[in-house]
């Protein structure tokens, strides 16, 4: 186990001495998704953008970097306010996750979060980020085309897939290569 790891094995110990059911989702499990979500739309964000403008990651400057980061932040600003307001389907789409994690913490024999219960989360937000950033710039794109048809049945769905395909990229590094848990585990312990 790595010192990162060893800090939020910690932080879950910790929790579980106190450990509210109730407020978990609002109090520990909802920051953390907010966090993926984040991560989840910049990443989405910056890969549509170098797709549609034909760049590799070599190409990628650090002003291009910074240029393309801004655009996301100001986009995102959107999807995260939709996170507190309970008649949107961001807000709904959260809910539903914390929902998810609560009812896998209380099927368990002990009823106490382990690290995995602070790991989805974090990925389950990454998705949800994702989602809405190819959602926003697939359809952006459409308008740009000049396309007179919008399926946004279509679209809903090819935004699903590739944040779905992309998700279980970077869960797959984090599980395979030491050195990508770091930053996710730095990012979800920012949240406490």
């Amino acid at each position: 186990m790595t010192p990162i790891e060893a800090q939020l094995s910690t932080k879950v110990d910790e929790l579980n001495v106190d450990l509210n059911l109730s407020e978990l989702p609002v109090k520990v499990l909802k920051p953390i998704v907010m966090q993926g979500m984040a991560a989840g739309f910049l990443y989405a964000y910056r890969e549509v953008v170098a797709d549609t403008q034909g760049l590799s990651e070599g190409d990628m400057t650090a002003a291009w970097i910074d240029q393309v980061e801004a655009a996301a932040q100001a986009s995102y600003i959107t999807v995260e306010r939709g996170a507190y307001n309970a008649t949107n389907d961001v807000y709904t789409q959260i809910k539903s996750v914390l929902a998810e994690e609560i009812d896998a913490i209380k099927q368990t024999d002990t009823q106490k979060l382990t690290l995995q219960n602070l790991i989805m989360p974090y990925y389950n937000g990454w998705f949800i980020g994702a989602y809405y950033a190819y959602s926003d710039l697939f359809t952006k794109l459409a308008q740009q085309d000049h396309t007179s048809h919008i399926d946004r049945t279509q679209m809903a769905q090819a935004a699903s897939d590739r944040a779905e395909k992309h998700v279980e990229m970077v869960r797959n590094l984090f599980n395979t290569i030491p050195s990508e848990r770091q930053p996710v585990i730095t990012e979800i312990l920012a949240t406490f």
